[in-house]
């Protein structure tokens, strides 16, 4: 940024987002459009923008003013990243207008150019010693897969973990971190808690907000050991078996299981981005597709930045081959013979089905907060 002072030469040829001007005493802020004037020192009520809400669309160098947090930010970008910044942190100034600068501790912390991120893959606390605005996204852990016995019968995917996300504003205090532990895959049809059916994933908290886990996916052999064809509810719900409808999702976290249409295929865990996939007269149902937060909280976690992917349904024989899992981590089923693949770690994502083996666990949950420096 440039800092041009007024000359009877004229205004600058081609000024820049973020460039300043000064006309004797008056100041002024290039805003990429116009010059825009600047207010006296210390009086931040009259720069750019004052309202409750950020400005949409913002250039390079706007500032605004949040009246709910008296706190006054500039729009910076490096080019791959972009954030609204305090500019008293920024500009290192202190006494009269300027503010505290939000910082914190707690969990696996990265620091890209605009802002530091803090990771949970276990549970712990976050300690917030500078209050401002944080984003945050809080995944519950996937449910199991249901277990495959029975000749010309199938067995279904787990449902995601639920998914929230969100900015919020948060004040200097601690808070727990709770992070979902995934259900149990199938491993017999007589066992004496699941009986077959996939067990449900564990809810993840943080900031007062609880994501639920994913709902287990039905077994061939659920009703006959006393349980039930269809998937179990969750944040997302598991798949069924034998005609039956998928355990239903919750609202904003996640989708429905895959419904079964016949007593050959299971039907897919939902995702937190689409339902799982019924099955159809010839096809297993895949799992439902996860959510890609790349953009916010980078490619470090989850599946390269998707978390919340169903599991893969099942079938008795191997001509379904491979079925997938949700992108987000979702297991893949092996059909056949063999054993469904785990949802992946710290991604929410369901389990996928086995045959003849034990199905896949849902993978574990995790939170993740993200602030401006």
């Amino acid at each position: 940024m440039t800092a041009y002072v007024f000359t009877s030469g004229g205004f600058p040829a081609s000024p820049v987002a973020g460039d300043t001007l000064a006309i004797n005493s008056a100041q002024y802020d290039w805003n990429g459009t116009t010059w825009q004037a600047r207010a006296a020192a210390g009086n931040f009520s009259t720069l750019t923008t004052n309202s409750e809400t950020a400005p949409t669309s913002p250039l390079v160098g706007d500032r605004w003013f949040n009246t709910t947090t008296g706190v006054l930010v500039q729009y910076f970008s490096d080019g791959t990243d972009s954030a609204w910044l305090d500019i008293a942190k920024v500009s290192g100034s202190s006494g009269a207008g300027a503010t505290a600068s939000i910082a914190a501790t707690g969990g696996t912390v990265t620091t890209t150019a605009t802002h530091k991120i803090h990771a949970f893959t276990s549970s712990g606390t976050f300690e917030v010693t500078g209050a401002g605005s944080f984003d945050y996204l809080i995944v519950a852990a996937g449910g199991g897969a249901g277990y495959g016995q029975n000749a010309w019968w199938g067995n279904a995917g787990g449902g995601a973990g639920g998914l929230i996300s969100g900015t919020t504003t948060l004040s200097a205090s601690s808070y727990a971190i709770t992070i979902g532990a995934g259900g149990g895959g199938g491993t017999s049809i007589s066992a004496p808690i699941a009986r077959g059916h996939g067990v449900s994933g564990g809810d993840s908290t943080a900031l007062s907000l609880t994501a639920i886990g994913g709902g287990g996916g039905a077994s061939d052999g659920s009703v006959a050991q006393g349980s039930t064809f269809s998937g179990f509810a969750g944040g997302s719900g598991g798949g069924s078996t034998n005609n039956t409808a998928g355990g239903a999702g919750t609202s904003g976290q996640g989708f429905r299981g895959g419904n079964s249409g016949t007593i050959q295929f299971g039907g897919g865990g939902g995702g937190a981005g689409a339902q799982g996939t019924d099955t159809t007269s010839s096809q297993v149902g895949t799992g439902g597709v996860g959510l890609d937060k790349s953009s916010t909280f980078g490619t470090v976690y989850g599946e390269a930045g998707w978390f919340s992917g169903g599991g893969g349904g099942g079938y008795f024989t191997n001509n379904q081959g491979l079925v997938s899992g949700g992108n987000g981590g979702g297991g893949d089923s092996t059909n056949g013979t063999g054993t469904g693949e785990h949802g992946h770690t710290n991604t929410g994502g369901g389990g996928g089905a086995g045959h003849g083996a034990a199905s896949g666990n849902g993978g574990s949950g995790i939170v993740i907060i993200r602030y401006a420096i």
